[in-house]
């Protein structure tokens, strides 16, 4: 049986590892006066020859700011198998389960940040494809998708959403649509837009992304997403539910 000195199992550092070590390792507090130890620093340098590299990859999973997330998902590992189903409150159309709760799956001890990131991006490319989808079985057909938003500031993200949906997506000069709209609602009210055609010809074109991927990729993408909503579902279980 193997066998972990940990020192100062109490505080942050020793609950980390005793969370993470194998359940076969045997987990012994250790005190100064079980080693000669100069310094905390010998320890921890110790410690780290022992914990698991996604341990230590797990410390940078903090908080990532917007404007990061292109360059994160840019650097993430395509071949990364990572899928974020973000069911934080149930999951809306087309699954209607508000029992649903979020999940990551395909976490390997090489995934990292990058690969968390590039995840939260594509779910919400799936999801947007999972709404096509159902507006195409009402006869809908999309050729062409208008985005706005914050969001849509990231070329990856647009990128990536022409990509899952196979149809052109359109990026606006100003992408803030729900202020624009307030004005554009006031500027109504006082005459300065004769109607709401009027208003829609001020839509100006900033970017426009085309699909680059093809079939065989969009199909494998989107099989895993089907296949993590389903791990996600809350009926997973139940065998009425399957049939």
């Amino acid at each position: 049986m193997s066998q972990v000195l940990v020192c100062g199992a109490g505080g942050q550092l020793g609950q980390e590892l005793v969370a993470t070590c194998p359940a076969h390792w045997q987990i012994i507090p250790m005190t100064r006066s079980m080693l000669d130890i100069a310094d905390s620093d010998q320890v921890a340098r110790a410690l780290d020859e022992v914990r698991p590299a996604w341990v230590i990859n797990a410390a940078a999973f903090t908080a990532v700011d917007a404007a990061e997330s292109e360059p994160l998902a840019r650097s993430s590992d395509p071949n990364s198998q990572v899928y974020l189903v973000p069911a934080f409150t149930g999951l809306g159309a087309p699954y209607w389960d508000a029992d649903a709760r979020g999940a990551i799956f395909g976490l390997t001890r090489g995934t990292g940040i990058a690969e968390i990131v590039n995840a939260a991006l594509m779910s919400v490319c799936f999801q947007t494809k999972d709404l096509l989808l159902a507006m195409e079985k009402d006869g809908a057909k999309l050729n062409e998708l208008r985005v706005d938003g914050g969001m849509v500031a990231n070329d990856f993200f647009a990128q990536k959403l022409a990509d899952m949906l196979n149809c052109a997506v359109l990026r606006p000069v100003v992408i803030e649509t729900t202020a624009l709209g307030a004005a554009y609602a006031a500027g109504l009210q006082a005459g300065l837009y004769e109607s709401t055609e009027a208003i829609a010809q001020q839509w100006q074109l900033d970017t426009e992304f085309l699909p680059e991927c093809d079939s065989q990729w969009r199909e494998l993408q989107y099989c895993g997403w089907i296949d993590a909503i389903h791990r996600t579902r809350s009926n997973l279980f139940d065998t009425e539910s399957q049939h």
